[in-house]
């Protein structure tokens, strides 16, 4: 395959394209691990969320039953 270098044939990159390379590399590691500790942060928000979910579908059901109840009367 014509695309394909050797290792004789392979010419190594610019120091400026490695070193902007890096710069890009790192900056969007930082923009990952940024938002991974602002998800953590926003954790114990999400949990009280989901059990708030719960309570609400669990007074649904209660409302439910009681509307159901009320009719019989």
């Amino acid at each position: 395959d014509a695309a394909v270098e050797t290792a004789e044939e392979a010419k190594e990159p610019a120091e400026a394209d490695i070193t902007e390379l890096c710069r890009d590399m790192f900056s969007k590691m930082a923009t990952y691990l940024t938002g991974e500790l602002t998800d953590a942060g926003l954790q114990p928000y999400l949990d009280q969320i989901n059990v708030i979910e719960e309570q609400v579908a669990a007074l649904e059901q209660a409302a439910y039953k009681l509307d159901a109840y009320s009719k019989k009367l």
